[in-house]
């Protein structure tokens, strides 16, 4: 592991990410997930989750037919592009932030393998023809998604010094409101 680390710095020229710097990629993987979750429920609320039957291709095709449905399925899954670089940004400067923060890291990591995830899990979904265990897997690996992009953001917007002043009524508020999220979410057609 030492020496893959080693080739790593050797490659980047030893370049690295600033606190500040990495911020703005754990918001801008926030951003992108937010999108592609937003995507994912106007595919589920139009219908369109069949839109493409095939998957990855569209109709066998790499592009869709132009009909509605098609349209808005398929361009759920053309955002999975921009998304995996996102998430993985997010992953590769956490590795390169300096100060060097292992939680970053791991909660970095956990989006771009979320993304892969959510994409593996999508084409089983279509393939079970949207059965309804296939999609509220889906639903809530999303959710946990952004629950860890989330909490990137927050902890990288923090010193851990700075973490430890909070008290513990500000991670209450914090999962208060994304259960209510989740629940109007779960509950809403």
């Amino acid at each position: 592991m030492a020496g893959r680390l080693q080739r790593l710095r050797e490659r980047t020229n030893g370049y690295t990410v600033t606190a500040e710097q990495y911020v703005r990629f754990a918001y801008v993987a926030l951003g992108a997930l937010t999108l592609i979750v937003l995507t994912g429920a106007a595919v589920r609320l139009t219908g369109s989750g069949l839109g493409c039957p095939t998957w990855p291709k569209c109709y066998g095709n790499v592009y869709p037919p132009l009909r509605t449905h098609a349209l808005i399925e398929f361009s759920n899954r053309l955002i999975t592009f921009p998304v995996s670089i996102a998430a993985g940004l997010a992953w590769l400067g956490a590795l390169r932030r300096r100060p060097y923060r292992r939680d970053l890291v791991w909660l970095g990591a956990l989006l771009p393998l979320g993304v892969v995830a959510q994409a593996v899990l999508g084409g089983f979904t279509v393939k079970g023809q949207l059965d309804y265990g296939w999609v509220m897997g889906h639903f809530a690996l999303s959710m946990l998604i952004l629950v860890a992009a989330v909490a990137l953001v927050w902890r990288a917007s923090h010193e851990p010094s700075q973490a430890q002043q909070l008290d513990a009524g500000t991670d209450r508020a914090i999962v208060r409101a994304l259960r209510s999220v989740g629940t109007v979410a779960m509950t809403s057609k």
